[in-house]
């Protein structure tokens, strides 16, 4: 392992990942192969549409492979067979934002595991929406490098890195690339200390865990009467991706248009709101908008 890079598969499929990739590409660790979710229906017309990894995989002609899940002990035996010359062996695993729980079986089939790239301080944050989470309860964030187990975001500790920000919180596809750029980085550094034994587990502290729940559409409901101007600025900048803060507005000409809000601040202790997309419409200053009604 001194003398060469690691033979790895790597797993993922958001534009999270993708990042991780291109980091890990700089530094000229390149998967032998990809895993990442099937092709699934998009946009209006409900066409198959590749995830971002594939797409970037497919660019640099790396092998794909696209099951779902690995329930089916077919996909166990081709994740085998994939596995490079000469050894046939499977060096390690990366997970960075896959889609899919993986079981022991695929988790401790590398010679040396396999490891994960989360983006939280765990054991903070566990779960599906660390990112999230963070900018809507926490002060600031990191990312964490763990080696798997069969339990979610809770194998040991091998390394960690705080972000630091002059203006908190930034919005999620802002934390979200500056995670997995920093993530990859330490991730770099890790794997050849990792492959030589020369790193030491830490783990994880149940009584400081916390949890990340799945988003719902209406958690992006934007109650202006009712919630303080930093709870309304933090669901603007945690949901600026997904499902997009809203409100709705009873006017005269419509009753309950709902108004994307895209752009935020507080000035003067109150929301101010800037940019918005209504119902039906292009994004627009805020104040455009209201001189229309």
């Amino acid at each position: 392992m001194k003398n060469r890079s690691p033979k790895y598969a790597f797993f993922g499929s958001s534009r999270f990942s993708v990042v991780v990739l291109d980091e890990m590409e700089k530094a000229e660790l390149i998967p032998s192969l990809i895993v990442t979710t099937p092709d699934r229906p998009a946009g209006r017309g409900q066409r198959l549409s590749a995830s971002p990894v594939k797409i970037w995989a497919e660019s640099r002609s790396i092998p794909i492979f696209q099951p779902h899940g690995f329930k089916d002990s077919d996909n166990m035996a081709e994740l085998k067979r994939m596995a490079p010359d000469p050894t046939k062996e499977w060096d390690i695993f990366i997970v960075a934002s896959y889609g899919y729980i993986l079981p022991s079986t695929v988790i401790y089939m590398p010679k040396f595991k396999s490891l994960n790239i989360h983006p939280s301080l765990l054991p903070k944050l566990r779960g599906p929406s660390p990112i999230q989470e963070a900018i809507l309860k926490e002060e600031e964030t990191g990312v964490t490098i763990m080696r798997m187990d069969e339990k979610m975001d809770h194998g040991p500790i091998l390394g960690q890195s705080k972000l630091k920000y002059q203006l908190w919180p930034p919005d999620s596809p802002t934390l979200e690339y500056d995670l997995a750029k920093e993530g990859a980085r330490l991730l770099v550094d890790i794997i050849p200390l990792w492959t030589q034994g020369k790193i030491k587990e830490t783990p994880q502290n149940e009584k400081e865990a916390t949890y990340s729940s799945t988003i719902k559409k209406d958690d992006a409901l934007l109650d202006i009467e009712n919630e303080s101007p930093d709870t309304l600025l933090r669901k603007v900048r945690a949901y600026k991706d997904r499902p997009k803060a809203h409100f709705f507005l009873h006017s005269a000409k419509k009753e309950g248009m709902r108004i994307i809000v895209t752009e935020a601040a507080i000035k003067n202790g109150k929301l101010e709101i800037l940019r918005v997309i209504p119902e039906g419409k292009k994004e627009m200053k805020y104040e455009d908008f209201l001189k229309g009604l």
